[in-house]
């Protein structure tokens, strides 16, 4: 069996990462299948770290809240 076939098994491999790293008011982004609520925690409150996390379709009511508080970027073309 692959790595990338196990994956639900990377979310708490990430989280062990975390304790080996010096994040500290770094910035760590994250692709969408980290897009957890304990990993967000665990960077925010256990690590000093900011986050930017993929939000995707599946997941509606995240993409609802970020859409009400943060004004969608003006641009020359329309997003996709």
């Amino acid at each position: 069996m692959h790595w990338w076939t196990k994956k639900p098994t990377l979310i708490p491999v990430a989280r062990e990462l975390f304790k080996r790293l010096e994040l500290e008011e770094r910035l760590v982004s994250l692709d969408a299948l980290h897009t957890q609520d304990e990993t967000a925690r665990a960077l925010v409150l256990e690590h000093g770290a900011d986050y930017l996390l993929t939000v995707k379709g599946n997941q509606p009511t995240v993409r609802e809240q970020i859409e009400t508080l943060l004004a969608v970027p003006q641009g020359d073309f329309p997003p996709s």
